[in-house]
């Protein structure tokens, strides 16, 4: 693929590029081709790609997308078993359409079936007896074999592989590369999904090009994140929250350029005017807050009549009439890439916002309309995914609980993999959750997935205890406790601070705690690992000790949510909305803005380079759970009783 005198080509540009927090998948079914792929990413770019990141087919990459997530994929068009084109359909493809249904027709004349040989990687698909994926969370229900008993049932055994891809994998970038292409192949090859069409041999300049374009560096300050980050505020070393006043607002100064307070007009007017306003982050802010004083369908009347005429797209040659115009799109962009769930929710803003295209691309302005257009499509993919998680995550059938008596959680279980699961797991809840979401429960409103995660943790809490008292014998009893505090110690090494708060609170409740023989059991080193966790999640000083490690922490990594809910309900309440003059406390926005991209920012960054395990994030999922305290009592009291004094 690539030529032998790469290092000739090989523009100095690229030096020093380090995409080694992406994990890319090479699918050719040339053993040299995938080789000398393999070691040009990995000497040129960083990029470390492993055997299980190679695939010869396919039917192997779409068996991978299962339970493994990736930034890139590039992929050969002619290959045995399913080709690039067949695999980059079903990837594509909506498992609730007839469409993948009639997708099968066409792999019938793509695709060659050898009969299927059992490999040592497919025992575990073939062992599953429970959903358990990004895209489908649970299902008690007996799943469809994986893979192909005979070649004389392709169509089903693709159907359900392609069904099974996890959700987010649907929108992952993929390169094809191939021999040769015409025109009409090509056309075929985009309308498949593909996003690149690349003809071998391809130099690294090529590769750093499209490494560059799909796969954007994530280096985020680790508290604050993006925009207005500065110093103390949010996640700084003593936890403390600038608190302003109208009042103090309203004298603060030019506050470097920043927009403080004013109008819903003159907020407005401020989004048309970049040059009046030098304030970074203003548009952003603005999109993310403006529903506490404005509604949607104003604001998309608003913009029309900025961008529009009578009807039609402004074509004077007014410098400030042309200005406005392009501000005005510029902020519809913005719009439609950053809140995109206010036209998904609103069919009516939606057909507004339709209409409006039109008529910009109907005045022969092609080169505004068109990346509007794009945007339009490339959001509603994405929300179209989004919901379809979501609604699989709140299906009633996928939330079934067992009993403490199906416990699955025995010796052979190791913490490490126990503590990854659940870092996989609770990532992919936490990136479910929006900006708008935080923004929208200081009014009050909570979506659904952020009430779902706000409850994980007690979940996760009442597990624990649950785990540890379902147990009668003491020997038994005392592994599990091991097992949690390690688990504790290993989540928060891999910096999902969510899941070691959340252990150690169950590990705190007093049906667990008044276990004295139990407790007793634990040898001087686990002894030594609790008292490590205990003062990592000591209270005191405002959880001071954890905010200061994640002031220096980096991404991925799950934030301990309810004390920045607890900040963020802090700038809400303790900050007036209007001025005593009445215009809008637009500090107050900015401060929660702030603190919501601060948090958001975390959720840029995921923990890629383990596996989902099946069994265990069903497991994980739909734990043993006991939740009411009094029963916890009463098993506590059960397995140790009171001693008589």
């Amino acid at each position: 693929m690539f030529r032998r005198k790469s290092v000739d080509v090989f523009p100095s540009s690229i030096v020093g590029k380090d995409f080694k927090e992406f994990r890319v998948a090479i699918v050719d079914d040339n053993p040299v081709v995938q080789k000398i792929m393999t070691k040009s990413l990995k000497k040129f770019f960083h990029v470390n790609v492993t055997d299980d990141d190679v695939f010869a087919n396919g039917l192997g990459l779409l068996k991978a997308l299962e339970f493994r997530r990736y930034d890139l994929i590039l992929m050969d068009i002619e290959m045995p078993v399913m080709t690039g084109w067949a695999a980059t359909k079903l990837i594509r493809g909506d498992r609730r359409s007839a469409s993948m249904k009639n997708l099968m027709s066409e792999l019938k004349t793509l695709t060659v079936v050898p009969a299927y040989t059992p490999s040592s990687t497919d025992g575990s698909l073939a062992r599953r007896t429970r959903a358990a994926s990004i895209s489908r969370p649970s299902s008690r229900g007996p799943l469809a074999s994986p893979l192909p008993s005979s070649p004389t049932e392709p169509d089903q055994s693709f159907e359900a592989t392609g069904a099974r891809i996890l959700g987010e994998n649907r929108l992952v970038p993929i390169v094809a590369v191939t021999s040769a292409v015409t025109p009409e192949l090509r056309e075929a090859y985009l309308d498949a999904g593909m996003n690149e069409v690349l003809v071998k041999p391809v130099t690294p300049a090529v590769v750093q090009e499209i490494l560059g374009k799909y796969l954007q560096a994530v280096q985020l300050s680790p508290t604050r994140g993006l925009a207005g980050g500065g110093g103390g505020g949010i996640g700084g070393g003593n936890g403390t929250i600038s608190r302003k006043t109208g009042a103090a607002l309203k004298d603060a100064g030019k506050n470097g350029g920043n927009v403080e307070a004013g109008t819903k007009e003159e907020l407005l007017d401020a989004l048309l005017h970049p040059a009046r306003v030098p304030e970074d982050g203003y548009v952003h802010t603005f999109l993310l807050t403006y529903r506490s004083f404005l509604e949607p369908d104003a604001l998309l009347k608003w913009l029309r009549q900025k961008i529009l005429r009578f009807g039609e797209p402004v074509k004077s040659n007014d410098d400030v009439s042309q200005k406005t115009t392009q501000a005005g799109l510029m902020v519809l962009q913005t719009w439609i890439t950053e809140q995109w769930h206010d036209f998904a929710t609103d069919a009516g803003l939606k057909v507004g916002l339709i209409d409006l295209i039109g008529l910009i691309r109907g005045n022969e302005s092609e080169v505004a309309a068109e990346p509007l257009k794009l945007a339009m499509e490339k959001q509603t993919a994405r929300y179209k995914i989004h919901a379809a998680q979501i609604r699989d995550l709140l299906d009633p059938s996928n939330q079934q609980p067992r009993t403490i008596s199906e416990s699955l959680l025995t010796p052979d279980v190791l913490p490490d993999n126990l503590a990854q699961q659940m870092c996989l797991y609770d990532s992919m809840l936490f990136r479910m959750i929006d900006g708008i979401d935080f923004i929208q429960m200081g009014w009050k409103q909570t979506s659904p997935q952020l009430a779902f995660f706000i409850e994980r943790f007690d979940k996760e809490s009442y597990w624990v205890a649950s785990e540890i008292l379902g147990k009668k014998d003491l020997k038994a009893r005392s592994a599990v406790l091991r097992t949690f505090i390690v688990t504790a110690k290993e989540c928060l090494e891999a910096q999902n601070y969510f899941s070691t708060f959340a252990i150690m609170f169950g590990l705190s409740l007093a049906p667990v705690r008044r276990l004295k023989n139990t407790w007793e059991s634990l040898s001087d080193n686990k002894k030594k690992v609790l008292a490590e966790l205990e003062k990592f999640t000591d209270v005191s000083k405002n959880f001071k000790t954890y905010r200061d490690r994640l002031d220096v922490a980096a991404p991925p990594l799950l934030p301990f949510l309810p004390i920045f809910l607890k900040d963020l309900t802090f700038i809400n309440d303790g900050n007036d909305s209007r001025l005593p003059d009445g215009r809008i406390n637009f500090d107050k926005l900015r401060l929660l803005t702030d603190c919501v991209r601060g948090i958001t920012a975390f959720a840029r960054s995921e923990y890629k380079w383990w596996n989902f395990d099946p069994d265990m994030q069903e497991y994980i999922t739909n734990p043993p759970l006991e939740m009411n305290i009094s029963t916890l009592q009463a098993m506590s009291l059960a397995v140790e009783p009171r001693v008589a004094a």
